[in-house]
């Protein structure tokens, strides 16, 4: 017959800060960075902004600062075609689509963000990338194999 378990045992394994699916739970990047202005602007107006960006599992998201609820800027990361570092200028110019299902050849938009140090650029990339991958490998679920795993663990 089927063995029966109280709901003490059911409860997540928790010890700490950490559980035993810490490892599919999704790190965000988040800092200060300078958004290039679109469109025209003045010679005697900076064309830089800064804003507070967010990579999440899904998003990459701008805010007008730290404490701000309201979203300047929202790109989901599978509308993301091409990511492009520069060392040399320190800044990331990411090509998205703006509309999901069109072709390739489809006008697509691009976002520039300027990092204050050439560390944090690699750091901004990796995020990006890492966000990208999980999102295309396993975003939805914990494969079951890992779950038990982490189980007979503990």
């Amino acid at each position: 017959a089927g063995q029966q378990h109280s709901s003490a045992q059911m409860a997540p394994v928790v010890r700490g800060d950490s559980h035993p699916f810490q490892v599919f739970e999704k790190p965000r990047q988040e800092g200060k960075l300078l958004r290039k202005k679109t469109g025209r602007t003045w010679a005697c107006r900076n064309p830089w902004v800064s804003e507070w960006f967010v990579v999440s599992s899904e998003y990459l998201v701008s805010f007008a600062s730290r404490t701000s609820a309201q979203v300047l800027t929202c790109i989901c990361l599978s509308a993301v075609t091409k990511l492009e570092p520069n060392d040399t200028q320190s800044h990331i110019k990411i090509c998205y689509a703006p509309h999901m299902g069109r072709a390739a050849c489809d006008a697509g938009l691009e976002l520039i963000l300027r990092v204050a140090e050439a560390g944090e650029l690699g750091r901004w990339v990796t995020a990006i990338t890492e966000a990208q991958d999980r999102l295309r490998r396993d975003s939805v679920f914990v494969p079951l194999s890992c779950a038990r795993e982490n189980l007979e663990a503990e």
